[in-house]
């Protein structure tokens, strides 16, 4: 489990704007769920100013300044920070990061997982 946070870009949202500039990725995510539901929640107005298939594109918007999004501290870097808080964003639940792995896996799936639970295990 990890934090999620709201992130924008260093230097800040590009504009001031009535409803809030997200950028998400595309449905399913469940970080784009979490927004939603917790700008939702919190009756705050919003609008998806970027969506993106990629993280590089999700990157991309923010560092452009365009808009802001969900995710976990492991996405702050490179011009990427974590929101005011004179924002006024929504508390958000933490990001659950689960690995399944079938009964009879190869070595290749099985030594995969081990990787990634490390990662998580050292970052988290």
């Amino acid at each position: 489990r990890e934090p999620m946070i709201w992130l924008c870009s260093q230097k800040g949202l590009a504009t001031r704007q009535e409803e809030l500039p997200l950028a998400l990725l595309d449905p399913y995510c469940g970080f784009r769920e979490a927004a939603l539901a917790a700008l939702d929640a919190a009756g705050r107005r919003y609008r998806i100013a970027a969506g993106s298939a990629s993280l590089a594109g999700l990157r991309t918007a923010v560092n452009a300044g365009v808009a802001l999004t969900l995710r976990t501290a492991r996405f702050a870097h490179s011009g990427i920070v974590e929101a005011p808080r004179q924002l006024g964003l929504p508390q958000v639940p933490l990001a659950e990061f689960a690995i399944r792995l079938r009964a009879g896996a190869d070595g290749s799936a099985a030594d995969l997982a081990t990787l990634l639970s490390a990662n998580l295990a050292l970052s988290g």
